[in-house]
This record gives structure tokens, sequence and C-alpha cells, in this order.
């Protein structure tokens, strides 16, 4: 939806057809995509009734919505300053509110909200909206990874930090 996220993706990646527009009104034709898939943006959606609703017009029949959010249990979970980084304190799982981060991408800074949901509501929001779930997945890095950051990997090895729905379109 942001002008600028789309003249900074277009500075770093040639090849993509990027387009301004909005979840809640997607720029394209009814039963359009046979799958759409979401890595770490649905949780950005105020309106989660909305943004379903409008990515179920867009898939065809039967089509596939693949999406990742970050788990919502240990999403409620903070650091403790001074202690280890395995170290956690659990918040309140159930207040269900808008944060902001800040994220920094090679020389740019960009604050995006996202809205902590538990798992109760997100699956509300699936079957609510005419979609049933075919599969899921508490995501692990991959074995790879630990080459590049042995302590990262040990701690998202063991400690969910990601979960991936699949679902489709309910017929």
């Amino acid at each position: 939806i942001s002008p600028r996220m789309i003249e900074i993706a277009k500075a770093n990646v040639r090849g993509v057809d990027f387009r301004v527009g909005s979840v809640y009104e997607l720029p394209y034709k009814s039963r359009y995509f046979d799958i759409v898939v979401s890595s770490y943006v649905v949780e950005h959606f105020e309106d989660l009734d909305a943004a379903f609703k409008e990515v179920k017009r867009v898939l065809k029949k039967r089509g596939l919505f693949i999406f990742s959010i970050g788990n919502p249990v240990t999403g409620s979970a903070h650091h403790i300053k001074g202690k280890p980084d395995t170290l956690l304190k659990f918040g309140d799982y159930f207040n269900e509110e808008k944060h902001t981060s800040t994220w920094a991408m090679r020389r740019y800074r960009v604050k995006i909200p996202w809205f902590r949901r538990t798992y109760e509501t997100w699956i509300k929001a699936i079957v609510k909206n005419g979609f049933v779930i075919e599969d899921y997945i508490d995501a692990r890095p991959p074995a790879r990874s630990k080459k590049v950051d042995r302590k990262s990997y040990e701690y998202a090895s063991k400690v969910p930090q990601v979960c991936v729905f699949k679902v489709k379109v309910k017929t």
C-alpha cells in the first residue's frame, strides 16, 4: 500500500511487477489466482476479515492461500535485559493489540504496524471467511542455517518462531 516501499522494492529487485495496492481492494479480477502466498504480511492487516474476504475473492474455486505469521505464543514473549537471549518473559498472550516495529533494510528504516492475535483469532478468521485448513507447520530453520548463525539456529530450532497455514477456499 506504500508507494515508498514499492519504490524501494523496484530499486532493489529487477524483473518483478510491483504494484501499489490494498489487500482490502486488490487490483485483480475475481477468481484470478490459483494460489496466493503471503510471507509475514497478514499480521499487518488491521481488518483481518476484510483481508481474508478479498484474498478469497481473487482465488479460483478450490484456490490455496498459504501464509506465514510469527508464532502467536512466542510472539507474546520478550527478552529480559541483562539475561541470556534464550531466557524469555511471556507477556499477556490474550492481549491482542497493535504494535509498531522498525525494519532496517540496507540504508532504509521503515516503521510498520502489526497486530498480535491469538491462535483462536487466526483460526476463527480462516473459517469465518470461507476457508478450510489443509495443513499447518510450526516452521523450523533448515539445518544449513546452522553454518550461518549457530546461536540463532540453536534457539530457533527449539522455540517456534514462525508458523505456516495452508488454507483452501471452501467449496
